[in-house]
């Protein structure tokens, strides 16, 4: 039987990759667009925390799949844990929705923005749907064999 942590990786890559791609966009564009203007302090900030927030919750991740479940406790704990990294995600997918939804309409706005928050937002869903799938199968009871294997 495959282990909680190989049910739902290839989403949470998957999204954690669209999530890079998005913010490697947005890297891109907003280097090329400041060519002749100066980088701000909040430029920098902007560049660094949406990649450290994606990394922190992939670096969770994987501690979390390092477990070994034994007990149906230890199974809710981490159920509880990964939990968090849905609402985070969830959270930052509604963000970037809104501020697209926000902007789609200003004629002024350059391409690669829309490009990079869309792929952001799908980025984070896409990770939010694979986080969501560990937590369904987190809440599968461990067999009774199992635990008495374990005890």
């Amino acid at each position: 039987m495959e282990s909680w942590a190989n049910r739902s990786r290839w989403w949470i890559v998957t999204g954690y990759a669209l999530l890079l791609i998005g913010n490697l966009v947005t890297v891109v564009g907003q280097f090329s667009a400041i060519v002749h203007s100066e980088i701000s302090w909040t430029l920098i900030v902007d560049y660094v925390v949406g990649p450290l927030a994606a990394l922190g919750s992939l670096w969770a991740w994987w501690w979390f799949t390092q477990l070994e479940i034994r007990t149906d406790e230890q199974r809710r704990i981490v159920r509880i844990g990964v939990v968090g990294l849905v609402i985070a995600l969830a959270s930052q997918c509604t963000l970037y929705v809104t501020s697209f939804a926000s902007i789609v309409s200003n004629p002024g706005i350059v391409a690669w923005v829309l490009v990079s928050w869309s792929v952001t937002a799908v980025g984070d869903l896409v990770a939010a749907l694979g986080f969501l799938s560990a937590i369904m199968a987190l809440r599968e009871p461990l067999s009774a064999t199992a635990q008495e294997q374990d005890a």
